[in-house]
C-alpha cells in the first residue's frame, strides 16, 4: 500500500548552511506483508551533511518491521530492524561519521525521498502517526541569489543610486513630477515610504530586496496542496481562473479535471526552484483551457480561434498567436507577471508590458486578490507589492 502525502518543506538559510525540515501528523495503516511508503516531495538540498529521522509508530511486533530510506535515485538504505513491542518512537540520526550517511552522501539529495516501512509477517497490526525528517546541507558554496531567500531586508540605497539608467528610463525630473502628483492625492503605506521618489532601476532593486526578504521555498507539491486545499478553496470548491468552471476537492485534484497554471510559463523561465512553486504566479485552471493557453504570450485577441468562459486564443498584434484571459483575471495576470519579472530578473516583451500596464489599471485589485496575497504571504513569507500598491507600476518604465 502506498500513501503519497503532501508534506510542507521549510527552507532555512543559515550562513553557508541550509536545512530542510519536514514535520507531518498522519495516520498510515501498516498492513500485513505489505509496504507502507511515505513520499517526501521536492527536497531542495544539494549535498547532505546530516540527516535526522523520527517516526512515531504503533505496532504489536516491531521485530517484523524493516524501515528504509530511499533516495531520489532509488538507492535503498536500510535503517533499522527493531525488536520491541507496543507504541514507541523510532529515532535515527545519521551524521558525518555514519556509515549509512557515507553512502547516502554519494547520491543526489534533490528530488523525492521515501520512508518505507515493511511488515514481513501475518497477524500484525500497526500505524504511523507522526514523521519528522531533517536534512542539512553543509555545502560551502555561495548561495544562488536568484533561488535562495534573503533572511533579512536590508537598505541598499547607497548602492542602488549608482545603478546606470537603461534606455527608455525616465529622467530624474520626470520621476520627481510623477511622485509629486501621486503624493498630492494619495497616502502611502509605511512599508513603501522608503521608495518615494525612486523610479526604474533603483525602484526595481528596492522591490527585489522586499520580495526576497523572508521568501521561504516550499516545494512544488506542497505549494499546490496549499493552493487547492486552502488558498483558492472556498467551502470545498475551487474555480479555474480562465473560465470560472469549478470542481469539488479537498486537495490536489486529478490532472484531467484541474491543474496548476504557471502564469509565467515553466518553459520560459519558471521551471526551477523557487520560481516553479512561487504562488504569486500560480493559479488553478481547468486542464483543457490550461493546455489551450500553453506557453503563448498574453494579449488582446483580434482574431479568435478558440475560446471559453471569457478567455480567448487567437491572433493579436503582428498576427502572432496569443492568449487573452477573461476580464476579471486580467489585473491578476498583470500583477503576477510584473512581480515575476522583478523577483527573478526576467524581461517582459514590449507588447505584453503594454497590456499588463493597461490591465493593471482596468482590472483593479479586489478583495479576493488582497486576501489571496495575504494567504500567500502567510505561507511562503513574502507578498506581491503590486497587489499592495498597484500604483508602483507607473514609476517603472521598462520591465
Amino acid at each position: 500500500m502506498k500513501y503519497l502525502l503532501s508534506l510542507v518543506l521549510l527552507f532555512v538559510s543559515i550562513h553557508a548552511h541550509s536545512q530542510i525540515i519536514i514535520k507531518e501528523h498522519l495516520t498510515s495503516k501498516i498492513q500485513d506483508l505489505k509496504k507502507t511508503v511515505i513520499t517526501i516531495s521536492d527536497v531542495e538540498v544539494d549535498k547532505i551533511g546530516k540527516i535526522s529521522l523520527r517516526i512515531n509508530m504503533k505496532h504489536n511486533n516491531w521485530a517484523d518491521l524493516i524501515v528504509s530510506l530511499v533516495a531520489p535515485n532509488k538507492e535503498v538504505f536500510k535503517l533499522v530492524n527493531r525488536t520491541k513491542r507496543g507504541e514507541g518512537k523510532l529515532r535515527i540520526q545519521l551524521t558525518e561519521k555514519s556509515a549509512v550517511l557515507a553512502n547516502i552522501a554519494t547520491v543526489s539529495a534533490r528530488g523525492d525521498w521515501q520512508v518505507v516501512i515493511e511488515d514481513r509477517k501475518k497477524r500484525n497490526e500497526g500505524s504511523v502517526t507522526y514523521i519528522y525528517l531533517k536534512v542539512q546541507n553543509f555545502s560551502q558554496e555561495t548561495p544562488d541569489r536568484t533561488s535562495e531567500p534573503s533572511p533579512n531586508y536590508t537598505d541598499n540605497s547607497n548602492r542602488d543610486e549608482q545603478i546606470p539608467p537603461e534606455a527608455g528610463d525616465m529622467s530624474a525630473a520626470e520621476c520627481s513630477r510623477k511622485w509629486q502628483a501621486y503624493l498630492a492625492n494619495n497616502d502611502i503605506a509605511a512599508k513603501f515610504d522608503r521608495m518615494k521618489f525612486l523610479c526604474d532601476g533603483v525602484l526595481k532593486r528596492k522591490l527585489l530586496n522586499m520580495m526576497k526578504a523572508q521568501h521561504r521555498t516550499t516545494g512544488y507539491r506542497a505549494a499546490r496542496q496549499y493552493m487547492f486545499s486552502k488558498l483558492d478553496n472556498i467551502s470545498g470548491e475551487v474555480c479555474g481562473v480562465y473560465t470560472q468552471e469549478c470542481v469539488r476537492t479537498k486537495g490536489i485534484p486529478t490532472n484531467s479535471k484541474m491543474n496548476c497554471e504557471h502564469t509565467w510559463p515553466k518553459s520560459k523561465g519558471a521551471g526551477s526552484a523557487p520560481a516553479k512553486f512561487d504562488l504569486h504566479h500560480l493559479f488553478p485552471t481547468k486542464s483543457d483551457i490550461n493546455s489551450t493557453r500553453s506557453s503563448f504570450p498574453f494579449c488582446e485577441v483580434k482574431q479568435q480561434s478558440k475560446g471559453r468562459g471569457g478567455s480567448l486564443l487567437g491572433k493579436g498584434r503582428g498576427n502572432k498567436t496569443c492568449f487573452e484571459p477573461r476580464n476579471d483575471h486580467k489585473g491578476d495576470v498583470a500583477r503576477g507577471m510584473l512581480y515575476f519579472s522583478i523577483r527573478y530578473g526576467m524581461k517582459i516583451d514590449k507588447d505584453q508590458e503594454f497590456y499588463f500596464k493597461k490591465w493593471n489599471l482596468q482590472d483593479s485589485v479586489n478583495r479576493h486578490e488582497k486576501s489571496r496575497n495575504i494567504g500567500i504571504k502567510q505561507y511562503q513569507g513574502n507578498s506581491n507589492p503590486f497587489v499592495e500598491m498597484p500604483e508602483l507600476v507607473q514609476f517603472i518604465s521598462n520591465f
